[in-house]
């Protein structure tokens, strides 16, 4: 299969390639290199030594020139007519002739396996190369990456998202993604302009699609065995609103004799033991949206935006109850704030393990079995071993998952 560019584009070698995809359409989306700038020079600071400053940041102005930024022509380029499973091979030309190979979102089907990648909180640094670099050893496994918020940290300055692209498509241009936005994506000027252009969602029916910039910031797919439902943590989540609202008909219209598991992400989790990033920040849309997940029985949660990695038992409403999902907070991918600390003391119950520490997941569903299996890949231990292993049961006590064992750093709260 060739992907040919519109021509618009100024420069001569790919900057940044990305597939994206949820259900059967994957995208394609391409940057390339009209204008070329140093992130490193003007918005991560060196010591003498050279060696890299990263909590010093400087903030963009429009008085100086440095900061000024048109982006290079941004190519979306949706894929139709694909088999499922089918892998296919692609190149972007004539910005480069190098080919990249990705592997079709497979049909939905409640008896088959699919495993997803699972990450957070990137960012740029030596720490987020390694949780890239671990994710793509992992590559030729995974049918898809839940990006959960949190990618680029540009923070209103633009070359860093042309940065993270190059950074991100040695794993990224071969493994198709689902993204959700974080603080980082609307905040210091963003507004998600970045995130829309450069890493959209799948994209609004046809007569309703206003180009990448419009793409939404909340969707639902199926794809497996799983309906996978993603959400803006920065909506109104209340009753009758948009975000509510939607959650609501979504979740009214599965299936489970077609997708018998259904997961959730976004980017602040509703329970967190952190005190860097406390549970006040995900109230509003914890108190809207709760119950009706509960009642749904939305079984496994993933959240970003506290530097740690985090796994509850089942919960609800702040306590211990088998109907409700497992949550697990995973923004921990190594952006340049370093790791979320301290912890609140003590512990709370529904908090099975917690540690500030980089790395990332990977979740396996078996439809036929009926089980996920949880692992969580902290950096310092590589790649290919699993710190920590936890296998979940559907419908474990006629009610929702349940951990049924594991082995690791918490096998035994497992």
């Amino acid at each position: 299969m060739r992907v040919d560019s519109d021509g618009a584009a100024a420069g001569g070698a790919l900057e940044a390639i990305r597939a994206v995809g949820g259900g059967s359409s994957p995208w394609v989306t391409a940057v390339g290199t009209s204008q070329v700038y140093s992130a490193l020079n003007f918005y991560t600071p060196t010591n003498a030594d050279g060696s890299v400053k990263w909590n010093e940041t400087h903030w963009g102005s429009y008085q100086d020139a440095r900061d000024f930024y048109t982006s290079s022509h941004i190519h979306s380029v949706p894929i139709t007519g694909l088999a499922p499973g089918a892998a296919y091979a692609y190149r972007i030309p004539p910005m480069s002739e190098q080919v990249f190979h990705f592997v079709a979102p497979k049909a939905v089907d409640p008896k088959s396996k699919i495993t997803f990648g699972v990450v957070g909180d990137l960012g740029q640094t030596q720490d987020s190369l390694t949780t890239m670099d671990g994710l793509g050893e992992h590559a030729d496994s995974l049918d898809g990456v839940l990006l959960i918020g949190d990618l680029s940290y540009s923070d209103g300055y633009g070359p860093r998202w042309d940065s993270f692209g190059r950074l991100a498509q040695p794993v990224f241009s071969g493994l198709l993604s689902a993204t959700v936005g974080g603080n980082h994506e609307f905040d210091f000027g963003e507004a998600w302009v970045g995130l829309r252009a450069r890493w959209p969602a799948p994209p609004k029916p046809t007569h309703l699609r206003g180009g990448a910039t419009d793409a939404p910031l909340y969707y639902s797919y199926e794809v497996g065995p799983v309906h996978v439902l993603a959400l803006n943590s920065y909506m109104d989540g209340t009753q009758g609103g948009e975000l509510y609202d939607f959650v609501d008909a979504d979740l009214k219209s599965v299936d489970r004799a077609r997708t018998p598991w259904v997961i959730a992400f976004w980017h602040t989790p509703w329970y967190t033991s952190s005190k860097a990033h406390t549970m006040a920040e995900s109230q509003q849309m914890r108190d809207g949206l709760e119950t009706l997940m509960y009642s749904h029985r939305v079984n496994l949660v993933f959240n970003g935006h506290v530097h740690a990695y985090e796994r509850t038992a089942n919960v609800y409403k702040g306590e211990l109850d088998a109907c409700g999902p497992a949550h697990h907070t995973i923004g921990d991918g190594g952006n340049r704030e370093g790791p979320a600390l301290p912890w609140a003391e003590p512990q709370p119950e529904w908090s099975l393990f917690r540690e500030a520490s980089f790395g990332f997941g990977t979740l396996e569903l078996d439809g036929a079995a009926e089980t996920a299996t949880w692992r969580w890949f902290r950096n310092q231990d590589g790649g290919n071993k699993a710190t920590e292993e936890v296998v979940y049961k559907l419908n474990a006590d006629d009610c929702n998952v349940k951990a049924v064992r594991g082995h690791g750093a918490a096998s035994a709260q497992a």
